[in-house]
């Protein structure tokens, strides 16, 4: 099956994803799963009523995620939501908008976090920061 993937950040952004002000939305051809701070629905592609939405309890969600990164301070250990694993799964995102954008099949070296042989396709690995944060280099 073919498939498209599309990963768009709009974090801060005053045009948010589905009229929410934050959120995630998974686009399919039975409806469209939106997730928000306040939990998720589902929404017809004809344009018909939306599912009851489901409340995540977004509260209480905070309030764990915080003491488990406090908690992984104390103890020095991985918090849940580790920054490697949100590394590693948002990479996958980039690699396939950036494959989609130069319009050709790549090949990714994960141990150099590069493209082979592909300057264009390293170009967008990151952008032009502003000269107020710079991104440091390895020694």
């Amino acid at each position: 099956p073919h498939a498209c993937l599309v990963w768009e950040h709009r974090m801060w952004s005053k045009h948010g994803t589905e009229g929410r002000t934050f959120g995630i939305a998974f686009y399919g051809d039975k409806g469209t799963l939106v997730v928000d701070e306040k939990g998720w629905t589902v929404e017809d592609p004809d344009g018909g009523k939306p599912s009851s939405p489901f409340n995540a309890k977004a509260n209480d969600d905070i309030a764990a995620h915080i003491q488990n990164f406090l908690d992984a301070i104390h103890s020095r250990q991985n918090p849940s939501a580790d920054i490697e694993t949100g590394h590693l799964s948002t990479r996958l995102c980039h690699l396939g908008n950036i494959a989609h954008r130069v319009s050709r099949k790549l090949i990714f070296n994960p141990t150099t976090e590069s493209f082979k042989n592909d300057p264009e396709a390293n170009s967008l690995l990151t952008r032009a920061y502003s000269l107020r944060f710079q991104m440091p280099t390895q020694v």
